[in-house]
């Protein structure tokens, strides 16, 4: 009875389908769009686990395994959908977005040459607020990543935004 009760059990736990959540803002000329999924310590190799366990700047852990992990973000304006580039979203963990966190930790606000999108995510000392300003213009976005408790130094990178067509 045990063994049928585990593989039961065990069959369950293998079989349930990743989380996965996508959290949208609308504004004037558009949308802005993030997706994030579960972290899967099975996807990831034992280096980039160490990594992970050890980092003590990487956004939103603090010397432990995230709970998610960022795995999209997009922009649709007037119908055209922008992907920004995998570099400026992989590695932002435990955003707060979907329906367990309040709308204002996933703002967007328009500008003369596209809009700024602010995300918060982390916990404690882990906590971070992620600035993106998307340049429709010049298809440039540049990330900058305010860490606490050095709000006053951020990470800056920068990206092209990548046209993917007309969206449905």
């Amino acid at each position: 009875m045990k063994k049928i009760l585990i593989t039961i059990a065990l069959s369950f736990i293998l079989s349930t389908p990743v989380f996965s959540e996508t959290d949208q803002r609308k504004y004037s000329q558009g949308q802005v769009f993030i997706e994030i999924k579960d972290f899967n310590e099975k996807e990831k190799t034992n280096k980039e686990i160490i990594k992970l366990k050890k980092c003590a700047t990487c956004p939103g852990i603090d010397n432990f395994l995230p709970f998610t992990e960022s795995t999209k973000m997009w922009l649709v304006v007037r119908n055209d959908k922008f992907f920004f580039p995998s570099e400026l979203i992989t590695g932002l963990y435990n955003l707060h977005i979907g329906s367990d966190f309040i709308k204002e930790t996933f703002t967007v606000k328009e500008t003369k040459t596209g809009v700024i999108v602010k995300v918060s995510g982390g916990d404690g000392s882990a906590s971070y607020d992620a600035e993106f300003d998307i340049n429709l213009i010049d298809m440039l976005v540049k990330r900058k990543i305010y860490q606490y408790p050095n709000k006053e130094k951020p990470e800056i990178k920068t990206g092209n935004i990548k046209y993917s067509g007309k969206a449905p």
